[in-house]
């Protein structure tokens, strides 16, 4: 068997992996019942990175949590930079008088859940040795996306490792984004109070990469089960966090803030005890003023 042959397979077994194992996005907007997915884009293998710029990364990413967490907390500092900002962009004015609106209310959440991504890429220095090094290019701190994913073409890679049937030793690392993520938000929720309360994903109008999201909501359901007590019937259940998922529009039709302590309630029927934004951080994500 050749070389291009070879490839050729590979090719095929690892979008058959992905199809069969949720490595997928949408390829068309779905109606009713009837959805269509394709595999997601992925790379045939991973891209090699130095060990010490992975490291570095790792390393870090929790101080970079922590610079994010209190700056905003510093309204002296938020409004040192935004007062500068607004007057140079719309959208992010808008989004300040929000942010100063809540501030004149006052808030009642005692605890806040962060979800952040960063990213980088390879830089290779121009000297002699001409070492590499990772340079940040965004942080991520809304609709912080692929955790599922991403965790997904790790198995990916992984697996085709094994069918190549490589000499290599295999040094691909684990990734645990989509457990990580799903445990923080499990974590928000319990810290919430309310076990009936529900996780609210707030999401983008005929968004494709809602596999992405949806693992996150199926293993929340599937991995974080505890007993529920029912009055009404006088017996414990065993559920899982539950979720749902609602776009912008739907959450100003449908919501409602309820009592002194302003509980989002959607539909007068689900308590949101945390909101995970996939949308949000972009003009078009508000078609009107409300």
């Amino acid at each position: 068997m050749d070389n291009q042959q070879k490839t050729t397979e590979l090719c095929e077994s690892a979008i058959d992996w992905a199809l069969m194992n949720g490595l997928i996005m949408s390829s068309a907007t779905g109606v009713g019942t009837f959805r269509s997915v394709n595999h997601a884009p992925f790379a045939l293998f991973p891209t090699p990175i130095p060990r010490h710029c992975f490291s570095k990364a790792v390393d870090l990413q929790p101080l970079f949590n922590t610079v994010v967490h209190n700056i905003s907390l510093d309204r002296t500092f938020l409004k040192e930079v935004m007062d500068k900002l607004s007057r140079v962009d719309d959208f992010v004015a808008k989004c300040y008088d929000i942010y100063n609106h809540v501030l004149e209310e006052g808030s009642t959440q005692p605890v806040t859940l962060g979800i952040h991504r960063s990213d980088y890429l390879l830089h290779q220095s121009g000297d002699a040795d001409g070492n590499l090094e990772i340079q940040q290019v965004e942080l991520n701190t809304i609709s912080a996306s692929f955790a599922s994913l991403s965790s997904k073409t790790t198995e990916l890679h992984k697996f085709l490792y094994n069918r190549a049937n490589s000499s290599f030793k295999c040094h691909i690392p684990q990734n645990d984004s989509l457990i990580a993520l799903t445990k923080g938000l499990a974590r928000a929720w319990q810290l919430y109070g309310n076990k009936q309360a529900v996780v609210a994903v707030i999401v983008q109008p005929g968004e494709k990469n809602s596999f992405d999201q949806k693992w996150l909501e199926h293993v929340l359901l599937r991995e974080y089960v505890l007993n529920v007590y029912i009055p009404s019937i006088d017996v414990y259940s065993r559920y899982g966090v539950a979720s749902i998922r609602r776009t912008m529009a739907e959450i100003f039709e449908h919501g409602k803030l309820v009592g002194a302590e302003r509980k989002l309630f959607l539909n007068e029927e689900f308590e949101v005890a945390v909101a995970y934004y996939r949308s949000g951080y972009a003009p078009n994500d508000y078609p009107t003023e409300n």
